[in-house]
């Protein structure tokens, strides 16, 4: 009878011999490695518990940091979150903590983690302030159209959106949303294609005319529907023929084929 270790070519040791302890230890360490990482993080994890259970004192939370937090006052978001002197580390919510921080007006989105030993860290999204809707007050709107906190007097440099009144609510609940966002939308691509050489003042709605835009001197017309057809048409009367989109004009884009362009009176500067 041949024995195993006499095949030729085979791996396989003869018990006993080097070779085959030098393998046994090679695969005895392998879990061998695993239970001690395992254990260590059993023994950490049981002095985290040890301390906590003799020295409190030592879990406490005792900073809150607060990122990205620039229109959002951070006294307003400490009072929000409401973490009182005295709370440990494992005892704070981090969904409820960043529940509470978007109850603020300015907050869009936020997000808390624990930041051991002693640090919770809020992490805030806020809004960006693109415009001052006109309703029953004047509100700031952000970038998806969305009306968040009352304007104040002395911050209002933005474009102001006007007629917006309760009769759209009358014709339809969701038209007064509609007509923001396009005139958003409007408004964006103008600053994008750099056609708005100075601040959009105003964009005015009205249901039977649509969208009137005070820009500069001008006053740039778009009917409801198809506003990039009309936009093109506006590139193309500044871009081809050098019209001057804030200068004292009034440009009607509503039309299906022409557009209709009048001067008009010059502003006079103080009047």
């Amino acid at each position: 009878m041949v024995h195993e270790s006499t095949i030729a070519g085979s791996d396989v040791s003869e018990p006993g011999t080097d070779a085959a302890v030098e393998a046994w230890r090679g695969q005895s360490w392998r879990p061998l490695r695993v239970l001690g990482l395992l254990g260590a993080v059993a023994v950490v994890s049981f002095g985290l518990t040890v301390v906590g259970a003799l020295r409190p004192d030592q879990m406490l939370v005792e900073h809150v940091a607060i990122e990205g937090a620039l229109e959002t006052g951070e006294g307003e978001l400490r009072h929000l979150i409401d973490l009182r002197n005295g709370t440990r580390m494992w005892q704070v919510d981090t969904v409820r903590v960043a529940a509470l921080a978007e109850a603020h007006p300015w907050v869009r989105h936020a997000e808390a983690r624990l930041d051991w030993p002693d640090t919770v860290t809020l992490v805030v999204e806020e809004r960006r302030a693109v415009a001052v809707l006109h309703r029953d007050r004047a509100l700031y709107v952000d970038d998806e159209g969305t009306p968040f906190l009352t304007a104040t007097s002395d911050r209002l440099d933005l474009p102001h959106l006007t007629g917006f009144t309760d009769d759209l609510d009358a014709l339809h609940p969701q038209l007064p949303g509609l007509a923001v966002r396009d005139a958003l939308w409007l408004l964006a691509r103008l600053e994008s294609r750099g056609l708005a050489t100075e601040p959009v003042s105003e964009i005015a709605f009205s249901p039977a005319r649509g969208f009137t835009v005070h820009h500069g001197q001008a006053r740039l017309v778009f009917g409801h529907g198809e506003l990039p057809r009309q936009l093109d048409r506006l590139e193309r009367l500044v871009r081809e023929e050098g019209l001057d989109p804030a200068g004292p004009t009034w440009v009607d884009l509503a039309p299906a084929t022409v557009a209709i362009v009048r001067p008009l009176p010059a502003t006079v500067e103080g009047s």
